[in-house]
């Protein structure tokens, strides 16, 4: 029954590529071919503010940037390494109601769950006349 399911639902449900929207051959990867080239999963050692990687031999956990700037914030988990991809994918998240973006939530979701010591998880607000357009801000769920 799983696997009828699976199945009509691929016909249904059309995986797509979380950054360009391209149809993609399998829901098993977030991305198509080009894009998945291009986009760079943040593994390793990283800034302790801003979350963006750190060279191994960096000794500090405070990147450079980070120690000359004031934030209105502990900590960021970055997923991705900005870029024109990931860049698209969070504007894919915040303004448009696709669903083929869930597993990059799921990939966040493991991110954050690997950092135990968290106190709030918050999202970016839009604007008041994209809210209304939507009839919803899909970022507050």
């Amino acid at each position: 029954m799983g696997k009828i399911f699976d199945i009509i639902s691929g016909l249904v449900f059309v995986p797509r590529c979380c950054s360009c929207n391209r149809i993609i051959k399998s829901d098993n990867n977030c991305f198509c071919d080009d894009c998945n080239k291009n986009i760079h999963i943040i593994e390793g050692k990283v800034c302790g503010v801003c979350g963006q990687p750190l060279p191994d031999y960096f000794e500090s956990p405070i990147c450079g940037r980070c120690r000359n700037l004031k934030h209105y914030f502990n900590k960021n988990i970055s997923l991705f390494k900005y870029n024109d991809e990931s860049k698209n994918v969070a504007l894919n998240l915040k303004y448009k109601n696709y669903s083929f973006i869930r597993p990059v939530a799921g990939l966040l979701g493991d991110k954050i769950k690997q950092n135990v010591q968290i106190d709030a998880v918050t999202f970016v607000p839009m604007y008041k006349e994209e809210e209304l357009k939507k009839g919803i801000c899909i970022t507050y769920f």
